[in-house]
């Protein structure tokens, strides 16, 4: 997109990365139903998706990746393609994304050949245009995901309830981290941990939710996500919850939780207030 036009409500874009070394805990429909929702509240929203699987690629850019004349693998193979011409419009409004196509046998070589700080510099020429970065990271602990730590603000970690594997490598996660702030980006804040696909009735689930309370102290959001058909529909239909089925649990679950993030990165106060200029849109469905 070579026409980008600043309509931000804020002076400085910030960056969450969504981040979990173990795959099928729900970041990318985190990612998905967050881009919509923050849209929905008045943001520019930009997506990164670095996961080669290309999940949230496929859900809202609105035509195969792989037909996309230019992408992130693009920018990633050729340093002298700029970020603007990489990036495209989705189904959402107010929303646009970088997508990724798999390609992990051509990518691998080239991410060696770039730095960490790759994708940052690159996400700061572009920065005036949006007020929220949105990085979908693979469920890896690979060059890519610390790219995305490096670029980020802040990092967010789903973890699929009543799962116990979901939080295998926590502690690999959280030395990573220890190691990307210690040497590239000392500014990398946790926003929490996010339970997804949660039934808190069940004994598992609160023995998964005590056992993560004592890795992250407090660091968990309110909010959680509960399972539901709702998601795969979705998924399905390539919409967001807001759009399919918003007064639905999950669908008022994640209106709750775009409103959490907000206040703990600084958008909204607690009493939902807008901290820009103008008053941010609510959360409909459609």
């Amino acid at each position: 997109m070579n026409n980008l036009i600043r309509r931000c409500k804020y002076q400085a874009m910030k960056t969450l990365a969504i981040y979990n070394p173990k795959g099928g805990v729900g970041k990318s429909t985190t990612t998905v139903n967050l881009a919509d929702g923050f849209a929905r509240r008045g943001l520019q929203v930009l997506v990164v998706d670095l996961d080669p699987q290309s999940n949230t690629s496929n859900t809202i850019t609105g035509v195969s990746p792989r037909k996309l004349h230019l992408t992130g693998f693009s920018m990633i193979e050729d340093p002298n393609i700029p970020i603007v011409e990489c990036i495209h419009e989705t189904v959402f409004e107010n929303v646009h994304i970088l997508p990724m196509v798999m390609k992990l046998r051509k990518l691998e070589p080239e991410l060696w050949r770039r730095d960490t700080d790759y994708l940052r510099i690159r996400l700061a020429r572009v920065a005036e245009f949006y007020d929220i970065c949105l990085i979908d990271c693979p469920p890896n602990l690979g060059k890519l995901t610390m790219m995305g730590l490096v670029a980020a603000s802040h990092y967010l970690t789903p973890i699929k309830s009543a799962d116990r594997y979901s939080l295998d490598g926590f502690d690999d996660l959280t030395e990573t981290v220890a190691e990307v702030q210690r040497e590239k980006n000392k500014e990398l804040r946790y926003l929490g941990a996010l339970l997804t696909m949660h039934d808190g009735r069940s004994n598992i689930s609160k023995l998964i939710a005590s056992d993560l309370e004592s890795k992250v102290g407090d660091h968990i959001l309110s909010n959680s996500i509960p399972q539901s058909v709702k998601i795969n529909e979705c998924i399905d239909a390539k919409k967001s919850i807001f759009a399919l089925d918003a007064n639905s649990s999950v669908g008022l679950a994640f209106a709750r939780l775009v409103k959490e993030i907000m206040v703990k990165m600084g958008y909204i106060d607690h009493d939902d207030s807008d901290t820009g200029n103008s008053q941010p849109d609510e959360v409909n469905g459609e």
